[in-house]
């Protein structure tokens, strides 16, 4: 052999001895490619749990404003609807009163009881007006606890699938 075919001989056969070294660099590489998205992946599922505990926590303040909300609404419809019937009676029953009372002073003198009855019945009426508008001042109200509570249940309904998007990217 002559002494060109030697070198690249030698050369070969210290190439060999060095193969092992850089297959174990190649593998080194992979290793800390591997840890580095092991890392980012961790850290990605450490912010999406803070996310769905926040999106829990809203969720449950919601829920519980809901909560107050309706009873609040019950309440107040519960209070208006007693107020107006209690009301509506007694306007009735002072109305009644003076009906009575009209038909037997009817007898005694009819043109004054005529003047006397119709401010009776006028002022029983604005009674009763005034009722009718405590009536739908309390429906207004109650009017407006539903829009709150359609408010919030839009609120709910959106961090509902927001922690459904989140569950879903957690499983995925």
């Amino acid at each position: 052999m002559n002494q060109l075919q030697t070198a690249a001989e030698e050369i070969r056969r210290v190439a060999k001895l060095y193969q092992p070294f850089v297959q174990a660099a190649e593998i080194l590489d992979a290793a800390g490619s591997l840890e580095n998205a092991s890392k980012e992946a961790q850290a990605s599922r450490d912010k999406a749990v803070k996310a769905a505990e926040k999106a829990k926590a809203d969720l449950t303040k919601l829920q519980a404003e809901i909560a107050d909300a309706e009873a609040s609404k019950a309440a107040v419809l519960s209070d208006a609807k007693a107020a107006a019937e209690l009301m509506i009676k007694d306007a009735e029953a002072k109305a009644e009163a003076v009906i009575l009372d009209a038909d037997a002073k009817c007898q005694a003198a009819k043109d004054s009881y005529n003047a006397s009855l119709k401010a009776s019945i006028d002022e029983a009426k604005a009674e009763v007006a005034k009722h009718k508008d405590r009536a739908a001042k309390a429906k207004k109200e109650a009017d407006a606890f539903d829009a709150d509570i359609e408010q919030k249940q839009a609120q709910l309904d959106s961090l509902n699938a927001m922690l459904a998007e989140i569950k879903a990217k957690l499983g995925a």
